[in-house]
């Protein structure tokens, strides 16, 4: 239920479902009650009683909160720790050979795309994606058919384990509290300990009927709001303030992202390049550093990405070119 209230309704919806529901419920009870019972104003309520229930329920749901905003917490750490690591993964395979570097790159820009694009949507109501822990499978599979020859390639190997097998932890805890939620039996006592205490701070010794909503409207309303962060913080990868996946795409695994659809380019910008206009150093989060000379009438750079060297040349206003 809590999946589908997260998953389906806005944050404003869950307050006047969560809400505004139960506090207008209970300012009709009231109106009813001290309608139909007048004489309760010359009931004495037991303080006590009421003050043991209060402070039973406050540290209950105050321990609750606490555990579920750690939660949120914790979440976002994972998410983040994930994405550092994979970041980490990817520019350290730049030290590999081209033939496994290239392979390498491949596999984790597969399995960033699996993150994002499968495994996100389906953590919305605690699921996992195959997809995800197939291409986690392959980077593991390409690092076992690789056999470092010296001490610089097996320090390298090493480190480049370490950071993979972060990002396998980190993963395994995002999706576990992904999944996780309140006991069912502890939520019940919540919404009993919830009603108990709203009933018991009646405030039947009030004359007025209107302090008497004014009351218990205020108190049912507070109560409610309470319980409303418990669903919401409860799924931290759910809902309108879920965990974001923007990590993902930002730093070193940008480059992962640079093949999207380029935006449309009015005829009147564009303009033909020259060789002044390319020559220099550029840099970019998804090909990092980049040089660009002119040699000869060919323009030649180098990229930081695989390691790549660009001979190109500019034909009627136009870079034309290949990678070597």
């Amino acid at each position: 239920m809590s999946y589908y209230l997260l998953n389906h309704l806005s944050t404003g919806a869950l307050i006047v479902v969560i809400v505004g529901v139960p506090t207008l419920a209970a300012l009709v009870a009231v109106r009813v009650v001290d309608g139909v019972f007048p004489n309760l104003r010359d009931l004495e309520m037991d303080n006590a009683v009421r003050d043991v229930v209060g402070l039973v329920f406050g540290l209950l749901l105050a321990l609750v909160i606490a555990s579920i905003v750690t939660k949120q917490d914790d979440a976002e750490s994972a998410a983040a720790a994930e994405s550092t690591a994979a970041a980490q993964l990817a520019r350290a395979s730049r030290a590999f050979p081209i033939d496994l570097q290239i392979r390498l790159e491949q596999a984790i820009g597969q399995y960033v795309h699996a993150v994002v694009e499968d495994e996100w949507p389906a953590m919305r109501t605690g699921g996992r994606s195959a997809r995800a822990a197939a291409t986690l499978e392959t980077i593991y599979g390409t690092f076992q058919q690789f056999a470092p020859a010296g001490e610089p390639d097996v320090s390298v190997y090493r480190q480049a384990l370490v950071q993979l097998d972060q990002v396998s932890a980190s993963r395994r805890e995002r999706l576990d509290l992904s999944s996780q939620s309140l006991p069912g039996l502890l939520r019940f006592l919540l919404i009993f300990g919830a009603v108990s205490f709203i009933v018991l701070s009646y405030p039947a010794g009030v004359a007025d009927r209107r302090k008497k909503m004014a009351i218990t409207g205020a108190i049912t309303a507070f109560i409610c709001f309470a319980y409303l962060l418990t669903v919401v913080l409860d799924h931290p990868f759910s809902g309108q303030i879920a965990v974001d996946n923007s990590s993902f795409k930002e730093g070193d695994l940008a480059m992962y992202w640079a093949s999207a659809e380029p935006r449309a380019v009015r005829p009147g910008d564009v303009v033909a390049l020259r060789a002044r206009d390319v020559v220099g150093v550029w840099t970019s989060d998804a090909f990092g550093p980049t040089v660009f000379r002119a040699v000869d009438g060919e323009i030649r750079g180098v990229l930081r990405m695989a390691r790549g060297t660009v001979v190109a040349r500019i034909v009627d206003g136009v870079l034309r070119g290949h990678v070597v």
